[in-house]
């Protein structure tokens, strides 16, 4: 997939975890940030393993990186209030 496919999805998570009464301050930089980190697999990290598919692009690596990037919202309730309205 390329980068614009990567991004459209990233963007298209983010609308649908997005909350209703979102503002527009909070929506555009939540679709920009997912649809940046959608694009992480096919980053060129040294040692990242993009050349094998299955390690850059595997379901279970994804939940690793999904599971550590959601430890502050977990730990920190006022962050998770002013990100995601919980």
């Amino acid at each position: 997939m390329t980068f614009v496919g990567h991004g459209i999805a990233g963007a298209t998570i983010a609308v649908a975890v997005l909350p209703r009464d979102a503002s527009v301050r909070s929506i555009i930089p939540t679709i920009i940030a997912f649809a940046v980190l959608a694009n992480l697999p096919d980053a060129h990290f040294p040692g990242w393993g993009h050349d094998r598919y299955d390690i850059s692009h595997s379901v279970f690596v994804t939940l690793v990186l999904a599971g550590v990037l959601a430890v502050p919202f977990f730990l920190s309730t006022s962050l998770c209030r002013k990100v995601g309205g919980c």
